[in-house]
């Protein structure tokens, strides 16, 4: 197996020239971007009024920016504004709204209503999200509905028709490569031109010189300041491989054993079956705690479905059917991004709410067949805990002599600011044992942690722990942390 999941990453902070146009910025550093939108403020004004659409996290890192030394007046929109048109004439030159709101039926009628003024130029951040296929039987989300009406080019059956106006400028930015696929990349262009880019046939013929005036794509390694260095510094990818040890290998085979006769019976479907083993297994190679606290919820899952099947308040059959209502078609992770896992409001990741729906499927014969799976997870829990007291878990000792070496780095000037440590990890309960495990190394007060249950709040007092140089040595995260945080 490898240490795949918890990468260490160094932080620097750079500077970044940029013009104001009308096109698609592709696979280029889009901090930047907003670094300079923040700073010369007026310069984008300069262009009329303004609205950014972004996602929940990245627009508080925004407006806590734009509002340094700028006398712009600008006002965010998030789920939690009451009355009024916040879009109506007077409100202010630079609207910072986040992209769901505004695509709620709610928020978007204010936009369109008679008193809202038409922007002069939208942004959007994150423009990969922006999805639309004509590949099967076509479709698009509604937050590429969204951007057709804001281009002017919604469909007459659009969730979101009715718009009177379009924006003069577009911005759409991403730091995400494209798929490869043709059908969705076509559409980011159409909403730059939807005249000259109505088809995929036509963006192919264009010409790759007049391009450039719609597109603008540059790489890291392109990035340098005035005096031509580098922006940013080299990376060095290191992969550490490690062994598991006889017990983690003996519950690994175990757990694969009853997740394989289980969820074969539960799902009719192979492959929804296999999807839905991987998603114990993906636990398990996260940590075993990870896995641990997935039986724990299976055991209280199976064991409440019993008690309702012997008072009458449920039968056999009505489980069953529960069961295989569970939607396991498509894994989470390749369907969904960090910011897609947060939830505002919510103190919980959304990825969550898919890992419980699988662990709450379930079918059985009989309330002793549901008693008897219980038994053989308290035999897997009793498992899992063993390698967890034991306190050698393969991973977690590969990650700590990662991290030793470097604390313990001898050639490091005297005068050098202590090196920290960024650790992300794909679930929240391998969080919390990483903070514990940690903590039990004599780090107590060193380590910040940021996970997309917490609010923006919460993690802006981690990130100032994690970034005072006297702060937190480590900063443990989700990768829904990591959105809209600048270290």
């Amino acid at each position: 197996m490898r240490l795949h999941e918890w990468e260490c990453v160094h932080v620097c902070v750079w500077e970044c020239v940029w013009e104001c146009v009308h096109v698609c910025i592709w696979e280029c550093v889009c901090v930047y971007i907003w670094e300079f939108v923040c700073v010369h403020m007026e310069c984008v004004c300069a262009y009329g009024s303004v609205c950014m659409c972004a996602y929940g996290s990245v627009c508080v890192w925004l407006c806590a920016h734009v509002t340094d030394g700028q006398i712009i007046t600008h006002f965010v929109i998030s789920c939690f504004w009451v009355s009024g048109n916040p879009f109506q004439a007077g409100s202010g030159d630079l609207a910072v709204v986040s992209l769901d709101t505004l695509a709620s039926t709610r928020t978007f009628d204010r936009l369109r209503s008679a008193e809202t003024l038409p922007y002069d130029m939208v942004v959007f951040d994150e423009a990969h999200k922006l999805s639309a296929t004509v590949e099967g039987r076509g479709t698009k989300t509604l937050r590429y509905q969204l951007a057709e009406a804001l281009a002017g080019c919604a469909a007459p059956d659009s969730s979101y028709c009715g718009l009177s106006w379009r924006c003069r400028h577009l911005l759409l930015l991403t730091a995400t490569p494209h798929m490869g696929k043709d059908s969705p990349y076509h559409h980011l262009w159409r909403l730059l031109d939807p005249y000259a880019f109505a088809t995929g046939e036509a963006l192919r013929r264009f010409p790759p010189a007049a391009r450039a005036r719609h597109f603008i794509r540059r790489t890291k390694e392109e990035m340098v300041d005035l005096a031509g260095r580098p922006l940013y510094r080299e990376r060095r990818c290191n992969t550490c491989s490690y062994h598991l040890t006889p017990s983690e290998q003996a519950l690994y085979d175990a757990t694969t054993d009853y997740l394989d006769g289980t969820f074969s019976r539960v799902f009719d479907n192979r492959g929804a079956a296999k999807l839905a083993l991987g998603v114990f297994q993906r636990r398990l190679a996260s940590s075993c705690w990870a896995l641990l606290r997935s039986f724990d919820r299976r055991i209280e899952r199976l064991e409440r479905a019993a008690a309702d099947l012997q008072t009458g308040e449920t039968t056999l059959p009505e489980l069953a059917r529960e069961g295989r209502r569970v939607d396991v078609r498509t894994d989470y992770f390749d369907a969904h991004g960090a910011d897609d896992d947060y939830q505002e409001g919510k103190q919980h990741e959304a990825h969550e709410d898919f890992e419980a729906e699988v662990l709450g499927a379930m079918v059985a014969a009989t309330i002793e067949d549901l008693q008897a799976e219980v038994e053989k997870l308290r035999a897997l829990r009793r498992m899992a805990e063993q390698v967890i007291d034991a306190g050698n878990e393969a991973k977690f000792v590969k990650l700590r002599e990662v991290l030793e070496d470097g604390v313990r780095d001898e050639t490091a000037p005297r005068e050098k600011v202590p090196e920290k440590w960024l650790v992300f990890t794909e679930h929240r309960d391998t969080l919390e044992y990483l903070v514990r495990r940690l903590e039990g190394l004599g780090y107590a007060g060193h380590i910040a942690q940021m996970h997309g249950g917490m609010d923006w709040r919460e993690r802006e007092e981690q990130v100032e722990h994690f970034r005072r140089p006297d702060g937190a040595r480590f900063c443990i995260a989700t990768d829904a942390a990591g959105e809209g945080i600048n270290l």
